[in-house]
């Protein structure tokens, strides 16, 4: 999926169409901090590279998607951190045993050096795209250490170099709504346009669907 917020500036290397397994979507959002400025998408085109994530955020707010989220970037690394990933991700030591820590992640960049805390502006589009991950995602409740978590949990690194205020951010997200009938299109046909006549369509089928297969009880009026 794109983040509509984003420039979209797809590189053609240093990632893997699609996500092991069949995987439809990832367990969690992987926060990175750059160590540097400018854009990364030279950096990230570069073969020799192999290295990339989703998402950068610029000091000035912008936000660059480079990786469709449907598509696994190359950012948390494999197997290079002792003792294995932090035992506090519940999901982290079935994918660091299989080497798929990219496979069950959406990762972002953060512009700027260790002990430069973000622009406003960056809190701001961090926050935003946080958000939108855990809702078009099905990921539900932001939660440090399961739907939120640093570099440094999964990979022998420094970062993201506490640069991320999570709890701050989380505590700013609240609770994640259902996915919308926009969140479905989305995710189902991204290269169709969102309308209307489309949502009503869309929550019309998935009703009759749930009824026919006898599934749920609606609420009550």
């Amino acid at each position: 999926m794109r983040y509509p917020n984003a420039t979209w500036k797809p590189i053609t290397t240093n990632f893997r169409p699609g996500r092991a397994g069949g995987r439809r979507r990832a367990m969690a959002f992987v926060c990175h901090s750059q160590e540097g400025s400018r854009s990364l998408h030279a950096l990230f085109s570069n073969p020799s590279r192999r290295a990339s994530t989703h998402f950068w955020i610029g000091r000035d707010g912008a936000v660059e998607q480079y990786v469709d989220t449907a598509d696994t970037a190359w950012g948390n690394g494999e197997r290079n951190r002792a003792g294995g990933p932090d035992g506090r991700v519940p999901w982290a030591a079935a994918a660091y045993a299989a080497a798929s820590l990219n496979d069950e992640t959406i990762s972002c960049e953060l512009e700027g050096r260790a002990g430069e805390p973000m622009s406003s502006q960056q809190e701001a589009a961090a926050g935003a795209l946080m958000r939108w991950v855990h809702v078009a995602h099905e990921l539900g409740e932001p939660r440090r250490h399961v739907t939120v978590i640093e570099h440094n949990q999964l990979s022998a690194t420094a970062c993201p170099s506490g640069r991320w205020p999570i709890d701050r951010l989380i505590a700013a997200i609240g609770v994640a709504p259902r996915p919308s009938s926009a969140g479905v299109l989305g995710f189902w046909y991204p290269d169709y346009t969102y309308d209307s006549a489309l949502a009503k369509f869309i929550n019309d089928t998935i009703v009759n669907q749930l009824r026919q297969a006898g599934i749920g009880t609606p609420k009550a009026a």
